[in-house]
């Protein structure tokens, strides 16, 4: 977005009075250093996971599928992600729509800031049979609870190899696809 390129803009100048530039990638540090960030302050910490936090929990399962009216024997596939282009929420329920008709037990979660905003537009493209078998939910701050009454993340993105949802949703034994 033109505010994040001002921003990082901007920043290029301020990181002069800053004892170090803390980075989540090599890859971002690199874009920052050739866009002229400081490369003798530049240090990468990578993401990491609280296991103690995102780990399996058989009773908030129960408890998260009761308060969304999902079956336990039912099969729920969730999809974690701000509603943006990159994350490609189409071809998500693309996929969806293609699953929900082989197998009829299979719910799907989507989660995220804005999801709910446009739910409409991306609706769309369902059979209007299956919409019932769609938990569409806001940006959430507990998605720990959220995992844990997942049986299985789907990460439809267009350009991310490894966001965090999918490192949380691992540490609570979910696969992911």
């Amino acid at each position: 977005k033109a505010s994040t390129k001002i921003i990082i803009w901007i920043n290029r100048f301020l990181v002069g009075y800053s004892n170090a530039i803390i980075y989540n990638s090599s890859l971002s540090r690199r874009q920052h250093e050739q866009r002229g960030y400081l490369v003798n302050r530049g240090h990468v910490i990578p993401n990491g996971f609280d296991t103690n936090i995102f780990c399996p929990n058989p009773d908030e399962r129960k408890l998260v599928r009761a308060k969304f009216g999902v079956n336990q024997d039912t099969f729920l596939i969730g999809h974690v992600a701000r509603f943006h282009p990159m994350k490609d929420h189409l071809t998500f329920i693309k996929a969806a729509a293609v699953v929900a008709k082989s197998f009829p037990k299979t719910y799907f979660m989507l989660v995220g800031k804005d999801v709910e905003n446009n739910w409409y537009s991306i609706s769309k493209e369902l059979p209007k049979e299956i919409l019932d078998r769609f938990l569409i939910l806001s940006e959430h701050y507990d998605l720990v609870s959220l995992y844990r009454g997942m049986d299985s993340l789907c990460l439809s993105s267009t350009s991310e190899s490894f966001p965090n949802v999918v490192g949380e949703a691992m540490a609570c034994e979910i696969p992911c696809v």
